[in-house]
């Protein structure tokens, strides 16, 4: 089966044999229970529930100050300067410094979007026939979606969430229960719904200035700079797709927002003190709100869709292909990551 997906891939002009993160990223979209319901919150999202937007801060890395024979200051990763350095300069002093933990920020504009994610994996998901029709015992979430795009279910409450968006200023026209409003911040309102979209289920959301073409990677402003230690300074811009020779992965869709940016951010996680008290930070940042400057935007995308012809071919079933991703995705954990 996997022989199958990387050939069809390959017919697309895709070598999955150069970038497996194609096949990992199926593998993750159909094990993710998707969102069931989303909730804005002035305070952190419970155990119970996850950040629907939110960005990671890496951290930064072990290094030192160094005073060289020139009475310069400079900031060195501790790898390189244990290794290359530290044996080949004329040094008069040096300072080691401690690593710092990497952040999830989810705080945006004092709100947090929480989800509660549930209900069936798009795996596990049942779905219509080639006609669209529910099996029995079951009916559909909405009658708004095509067939592709069809989730049947015994209990409606199961439904998964298709939509989520900010809207700016009136919300009339979204109206319960098609739509769920709630206020928001920046005279924005957060609007979801489970039967307005003609799409499958939301499962990814990033908070970046784009959706990079790797899952794995977090894209920032290209003008943006970064602590000479920053755990994100080394993978600061999107790498392009060898076969498609895309940066960015056009799946995702702009929520509707308008942009925050990075100090907003970093400010609201802690992680701009953090920053500050670091040893030379002021080296990389001589204004205090040069940060506002890199936008960061809020992005959607869909579970990654599988045909219903393919659905009744013995050997080629969703659960079936599932079953042998998931199982790829086991014994290629380092390409995940």
């Amino acid at each position: 089966m996997l022989g199958f997906l990387t050939y069809s891939l390959a017919t697309a002009g895709y070598d999955a044999a150069l970038n497996p993160s194609v096949i990992l990223q199926i593998a993750t979209d159909w094990n993710t229970q998707p969102f069931v319901g989303v909730r804005v919150s002035s305070t952190a999202c419970s155990e119970s529930e996850v950040p629907v937007f939110s960005r990671l801060w890496r951290g930064t890395m072990d290094g030192y100050v160094v005073k060289d024979g020139s009475q310069r200051y400079f900031l060195q990763e501790k790898v390189h300067y244990e290794t290359s350095n530290r044996k080949n300069s004329i040094l008069e002093e040096e300072t080691p410094i401690a690593a710092s933990p990497s952040v999830l920020q989810s705080q945006f504009f004092g709100k947090y979007v929480c989800g509660t994610r549930g209900g069936a994996t798009f795996a596990e998901a049942i779905r219509p026939d080639t006609s669209g029709n529910c099996p029995s015992g079951t009916q559909v979430c909405s009658s708004k979606t095509s067939k592709e795009n069809t989730l049947c279910v015994a209990d409606l409450d199961d439904c998964p969430v298709t939509s989520i968006t900010f809207v700016k200023g009136a919300t009339s026209a979204y109206t319960a229960p098609t739509f769920k409003v709630e206020a928001f911040a920046e005279s924005y309102s957060l609007v979801s719904s489970k039967t307005d979209a003609d799409q499958l289920p939301v499962v990814a959301t990033k908070a970046e200035y784009r959706a990079c073409i790797f899952p794995n990677e977090t894209s920032a402003s290209p003008a943006q700079k970064f602590y000479q230690l920053e755990r994100d300074r080394p993978g600061q811009s999107c790498k392009d797709d060898y076969n498609t020779g895309l940066l960015y992965d056009e799946r995702y869709v702009s929520s509707g927002m308008a942009s925050t940016n990075v100090q907003d951010v970093q400010e609201a996680s802690g992680v701009l003190a953090t920053l500050l008290a670091m040893p030379l930070y002021i080296e990389t940042y001589p204004l205090p709100d040069m940060k506002k400057d890199y936008d960061l935007q809020f992005w959607t995308r869909p579970t990654i869709e599988w045909s219903l012809e393919c659905e009744q071919v013995p050997g080629k079933t969703r659960p079936e292909v599932a079953k042998l991703l998931q199982k790829y995705k086991d014994n290629n954990a380092d390409a995940a990551n």
